[in-house]
């Protein structure tokens, strides 16, 4: 029962300790998304309409390819840290309630703490206006190329 009690308030600091993170970062990271994005979009823009004429303008474009392949990784970096920290931290309640424990007073009061976990979800928000996960990326990204497309064949007409 000691053993319970005492992964309990482990479990309870390592969720204050998530918890406090996440409120620092939730106003940087909800600024610094949309900025991120609005970035990502305006030097592919730009690298899409150099025409490649002068040497220069091929060094403009190289230029613009590690802003976006910087900005991209760092976008996705964000992205896939909060998720496996959110993913880690839901499945501890599920490993936890399949320890088997020989003493039935402690395996309930484990069975117990552990359908508590299962059912508080962690997530990391950015200011609580989106969850920052792996949906998010896939919705940036897939936006993105779809923009992309379409700023390309607005281009080639005009």
């Amino acid at each position: 029962m000691e053993r319970v009690d005492r992964a309990s308030r482990i479990h309870r600091r390592l969720l204050k300790a998530v918890e406090e993170v996440r409120d620092a970062f939730s106003l940087q990271l909800c600024t610094d998304f949309p900025l991120l994005i609005f970035l990502l979009v305006v030097v592919t823009f730009s690298l899409i309409s150099f025409t490649y004429a002068t040497e220069k303008e091929v060094w403009q474009a190289c230029e613009c390819a590690v802003v976006i392949l910087f900005l991209g990784g760092k976008l996705l970096l964000v992205v896939i840290s909060c998720s496996k920290t959110s993913d880690e931290a839901n499945e501890f309640g599920i490993s936890l309630y399949q320890v088997p424990i020989q003493d039935s007073a402690a395996h309930n009061q484990l069975r117990e703490y552990s359908i508590r976990i299962m059912k508080q979800k962690l997530v990391f928000t950015a200011g609580g206006v989106f969850t920052v996960d792996r949906k998010l990326a896939i919705s940036v990204f897939s936006n993105l190329i779809k923009y992309l497309i379409i700023f390309y064949q607005l281009r080639r007409i005009y």
